[in-house]
């Protein structure tokens, strides 16, 4: 049987070339993907699609099943994930779908093995409304 440490080692090396190898590769070159690294780390990634009515913002946390510990198969990051659309500092769960629903928008998230991710898709005149929402929701 593998160590499950070693293997976590191998997958998180196996994402991060799939990852490097896709945002160097010709092909996402061609498509003309810009990325930004902020002071803190974050980075932002995005793509300009001036025939799209539509823009989906998408916070991605690099934490999730595999990040578990002793708690692995607890479904904490799973949990943590149904938290962020129950509400923030100033807005009810009620109030975030019905801001999204007034903008013609959805909502959701997934959970996976090393991350966990949060997307609103709006129409694009909504973008500064929806990331805004989203940030919310997420600090």
């Amino acid at each position: 049987m593998i160590n499950p440490v070693k293997l976590k080692t191998i997958f998180k090396k196996t994402i991060l070339l799939l990852i490097f190898v896709f945002l160097i590769s010709p092909h996402a070159l061609a498509l003309n993907y810009k990325k930004i690294t902020l002071d803190n780390d974050a980075t932002i990634i995005s793509k300009y699609f001036p025939e799209s009515q539509l823009v989906t913002i998408e916070v991605r946390v690099f934490s999730g099943l595999s990040n578990e510990g002793e708690y692995a198969g607890s479904g904490i990051s799973h949990f943590l994930e149904h938290l962020l659309f129950k509400g923030t500092k100033t807005k009810n769960s009620d109030q975030i779908r019905r801001e999204i629903k007034k903008m013609g928008g959805s909502a959701n998230g997934s959970t996976g093995l090393d991350s966990a991710e949060y997307h609103i898709t709006v129409p694009n005149k909504y973008f500064k409304e929806a990331a805004g929402l989203l940030i919310d929701m997420v600090i």
